[in-house]
C-alpha cells in the first residue's frame, strides 16, 4: 500500500541490520510518502506479525473503508475512457471464507471493486481479510442496501459513462 496510497500506512517496523536492496527501495518510498518508520528486534518484528511470514518488513495499515455507490460510480466515471472495469457483484455469500476468497479472486483478476448487500451477507471482519490474503486491502468493497437497484443503476447509467458491460450469470445463493 506503500506505493498505492501511502496515506493509508501508519508505520513501517523493520527488522535490525537488514540493509539491503529492498529494505532501501523500501526506505527510500516511506520517506518519500514521510511516512514513520522503526527498527526493531526479531522477537517484536514476530510479535507484530502474528506469527505470519515477514520477510524483515511488517506495516501498519489503516483498513481500507468500504466504498459508498457514489464513490463507486466516480471511480466508473473516471474510468469511461478506459475498457469496462470489471466489477463482482455477490448476493447470498454468508461464508467469511467465500467472502476472502471471493476477493482474491476480483484482485487476482484486476477487478475494480467487489459489491455485496449490506443484510443478509458476509461483511469484512478478521477472517475475510486473513482469507483474502492482501486482497481486502487493494480491492475495494461496496456494501450497498439494495443490490439489485444498484446493479440496475450501475446499468442504467453505464450508458451515460459511455461504457459497455457484460453481466456474468449467477452464483447459487447457497455459497
Amino acid at each position: 500500500d506503500l506505493e498505492r496510497d501511502p496515506t493509508r500506512v501508519v508505520r513501517i517496523h523493520l527488522a535490525r541490520g537488514r540493509d539491503d536492496a529492498r529494505i532501501t527501495a523500501i526506505l527510500d518510498a516511506a520517506n518519500a510518502a514521510r511516512v514513520a518508520l522503526e527498527r526493531v528486534d526479531a522477537q517484536r518484528l514476530e510479535r507484530l506479525a502474528g506469527g505470519a511470514v515477514h520477510q524483515g518488513v511488517v506495516a501498519e495499515i489503516r483498513p481500507q473503508a468500504p466504498w459508498s455507490e457514489d464513490r463507486l460510480l466516480a471511480a466508473l466515471a473516471a474510468r469511461a475512457a478506459e475498457s469496462p472495469p470489471l466489477l463482482l457483484a455477490l448476493d447470498g455469500v454468508q461464508d467469511p471464507h467465500n467472502l476472502g476468497a471471493c476477493l482474491r479472486s476480483a484482485d487476482a483478476c484486476g477487478a475494480l471493486a467487489v459489491i455485496i448487500p449490506k443484510d443478509r451477507a458476509a461483511q469484512m471482519n478478521a477472517t475475510v481479510r486473513k482469507v483474502a490474503a492482501g486482497a481486502a486491502e487493494t480491492t475495494p468493497l461496496v456494501v450497498v442496501t439494495n443490490l439489485a437497484r444498484c446493479l440496475r443503476d450501475l446499468d442504467r447509467k453505464s450508458t451515460r459513462l459511455n461504457s459497455s458491460h457484460e453481466w456474468i450469470s449467477r452464483m447459487p445463493s447457497s455459497a
